[in-house]
C-alpha cells in the first residue's frame, strides 16, 4: 500500500484500513475484489490464498503502525 499518511497514527484513515482489510480478506477467501482494477480481463480461478501486503512510501515512519492496524482488523494478534 503507498500514501501513507503522517497525519493519521495508524497512516491511513481508519476508513481506508477498513476498507483494505475487506479486500484482502475477498482475496484470502478466494472472492474477487469488488472496486479494483484487474491486470487481466479474466477471472482467476476462486480459490483460497496467501496474501502478502507490503506498505512503501511516504510517511514511511507510520508504515509499522498501519500494519499492525492490518494485521488487527484482519483478526490477526
Amino acid at each position: 500500500l503507498m500514501r501513507s499518511r503522517d497525519d493519521c497514527v495508524a497512516g491511513y484513515p481508519p476508513r481506508e484500513l477498513e476498507d483494505w482489510a475487506q479486500r484482502i480478506g475477498d482475496w484470502r477467501h478466494g472472492r474477487d475484489p469488488h472496486d479494483l482494477p484487474h491486470a487481466s480481463p479474466v477471472a482467476a480461478a476462486p480459490a483460497p490464498r496467501e496474501v502478502f501486503v507490503y506498505f512503501i512510501s511516504a510517511a514511511k515512519h507510520r508504515n509499522p503502525a498501519a500494519a499492525r492496524e492490518l494485521l488487527r482488523l484482519l483478526g490477526g494478534n
